[in-house]
């Protein structure tokens, strides 16, 4: 029993034992997506002319952004180019979208990392899919 214990605690702090929380800087941490608009998992958007938002854990910077669709068939309408909004953490992407229709979509996913923060460090993917009303 004495040895599962110490193996459990040794398993269970090894990972922990090398960082201390002095050496963690937000600066050299990769922004994440924190909360999107449609959120993920919403069946019931309503169809039509939506704003799409896309709110990271830190600021980002301006004009790097690309939001892409998890299948090529399934693409939203783009009414205007992604913009920050003057908060600096969340980006709008205006799009038309079609009635009783599944959305996924890529945030820097596989083949589509751009988004950035200050120091140019790429944020991690992320993947949301929403559906819309059927009217």
């Amino acid at each position: 029993m004495k040895n599962f214990i110490l193996f459990t605690a040794l398993l269970l702090g090894f990972p922990f034992a090398s960082v201390t929380h002095a050496e963690i800087k937000a600066d050299v941490i990769p922004p994440v997506v924190i909360k999107t608009f449609p959120e993920a998992g919403a069946d019931n958007i309503p169809p039509g002319n939506v704003e799409i938002r896309v709110t990271f854990s830190k600021p980002m910077k301006e004009g790097c952004a690309t939001i892409a669709p998890v299948n090529r068939r399934i693409v939203p309408e783009i009414i205007s180019p992604a913009r920050l909004e003057p908060d600096g953490i969340t980006y709008v992407l205006a799009v038309k979208l079609r009635p009783n229709t599944t959305y996924g979509l890529w945030v820097n996913g596989p083949k589509s990392g751009y988004f950035q923060d200050l120091n140019g460090i790429y944020a991690l993917p992320y993947q949301f899919v929403f559906k819309t009303k059927a009217r």
